[in-house]
């Protein structure tokens, strides 16, 4: 063989295995984009997951957030019930003080007149 076809040969196996590097590299390249890809969809199935637990919590939260408003509301009605029976037995502690005061008042006409008579 001339010297050109034996450069000619030594070109076209360098090139054939270039060609062939190349086309690992590219086999190389699709296996870690589906890899990637992979990856990505499991990331965004996550992600959607953390989305539902967040919406969870958030129900849970305004439900506590109502929960606490009624709370209160109960307290001040309750409060409010309170006030007025405070008032109330101090009404009636008055009455009860005066009642007393007139039960002595009666005491001392009764035995003033049990006196009288008696004379």
């Amino acid at each position: 063989m001339s010297e050109v076809t034996k450069q000619g040969a030594e070109d076209i196996k360098e090139g054939s295995a270039i060609i062939t590097n190349t086309a690992q590299a590219f086999e190389r390249i699709v296996q870690k984009t589906d890899v990637v890809s992979e990856e990505i969809q499991e990331i965004s199935a996550a992600t959607e997951q953390m989305s539902a637990g967040v919406e969870q919590v958030t129900a849970s939260l305004e439900n506590i957030v109502e929960t606490a408003k009624d709370v209160q509301a109960e307290i001040v009605q309750a409060t409010h019930s309170v006030d007025e029976q405070t008032n109330i037995s101090k009404q009636l502690d008055a009455s009860a003080k005066q009642l007393a005061r007139i039960a002595v008042q009666l005491q001392q006409l009764i035995e003033r007149f049990t006196l009288e008579s008696q004379k």
